[in-house]
């Protein structure tokens, strides 16, 4: 007997998507418990991180099986009647404002923000000041900050309760000193707009929620890295200006990929079943394992990623048309 592997992920998630609600019918599982499937969602970055650890070798499939196993659970909880969030955790009640934090930066700060349960924008304002309005239900999140550097986390609770008010957090970053930006949104929304910011280094990670991230109008930056797990149609505005980077993703839908006119692009892919793009519709070309525009070398402004997807599809957007 011989096991197809491409095809393999496709089948583990048939089997469980249909036997879940196969299952209930049966009285072999109740609905409390497949209601309490979205616990599972933490698989999906044990997926991702054996995916990575295997990558280029004869096991690199076990990470797409796993994320296939675990999507199948989820999908056959919300079939049978479960309910699976994909989104911020807390209920649409305003909860109590913070009172607003804000200091300054001298010429380089690192930024890290992790917001547990809530949600996160993020803009930019000219000069070197930084500021931190929100609400909640909690205590106000922990901040650590300094002249270089500027840490906010989410203050802790006790589990994740759907009827609480989620944080929500309105963040501003200043344009003129040189920032590395690190990221993460669990079971939330991410909307980062950074028009005229000056990055180097930049990570966002989003493990049940969506995303926005618009990179269209930055002044400069370094690298980029996403990894996404479980989001719904996230939306990834590219810089205009060259650019190394990945995005990593597990059920993110559909991610939509919204190049500048005239760029470069350089877009490796894995290759698994699950996974799907649309980067030959748009005239990309397949060279040296990466898939690229007509005349790349001697674009102005190249931009190269790895766009590695388990259960999910990249949507390169015509040049132009995602706005900002």
């Amino acid at each position: 007997m011989h096991l197809d592997r491409r095809l393999a992920g496709w089948g583990v998630f048939l089997v469980l998507l249909g036997a879940i609600p196969l299952l209930v019918q049966q009285g072999v599982l109740t609905k409390d418990m497949v209601a309490r499937a979205w616990t599972l969602w933490p698989l999906l970055l044990v997926a991702a991180g054996i995916g990575l650890l295997l990558r280029r070798t004869a096991f690199e499939f076990l990470g797409g099986l796993l994320a296939a196993a675990t999507l199948g659970i989820l999908g056959g909880a919300l079939l049978a009647g479960g309910f699976v969030p994909f989104g911020a955790c807390g209920g649409d009640r305003t909860g109590t404002a913070y009172p607003a934090q804000h200091g300054d930066f001298g010429t380089a700060a690192t930024v890290e923000l992790t917001q547990n349960c809530g949600d996160v924008s993020v803009a930019t304002a000219s000069g070197s000041s930084w500021r931190l309005e929100g609400q909640g239900a909690d205590a106000p999140p922990s901040i650590d900050a300094g002249p270089d550097k500027l840490r906010v986390t989410s203050s802790e609770h006790n589990g994740i309760d759907f009827l609480r008010p989620s944080d929500r957090w309105v963040v501003t970053l200043p344009s003129s000193p040189r920032l590395d930006l690190t990221a993460t949104v669990n079971a939330g929304t991410g909307h980062f707009d950074l028009a005229n910011a000056n990055l180097g280094q930049v990570a966002l990670t989003v493990n049940a929620g969506t995303l926005t991230l618009d990179l269209s109008h930055v002044a400069a930056i370094g690298g980029l890295n996403v990894q996404l797990n479980a989001v719904g149609d996230p939306r990834i505005l590219l810089p205009n200006t060259s650019l190394t980077g990945s995005i990593e993703a597990n059920a993110a839908g559909n991610i939509r990929l919204c190049p500048p006119a005239g760029a470069g692009l350089s877009l490796a892919t894995n290759d698994n079943l699950t996974a799907s793009n649309n980067y030959a519709a748009r005239g990309l070309v397949q060279a040296g394992g990466a898939w690229r525009t007509p005349g790349y070398d001697a674009a102005a402004v190249k931009i190269q990623l790895d766009t590695h997807v388990n259960a999910g599809s990249f949507n390169l957007e015509q040049e132009g048309s995602c706005g900002g």
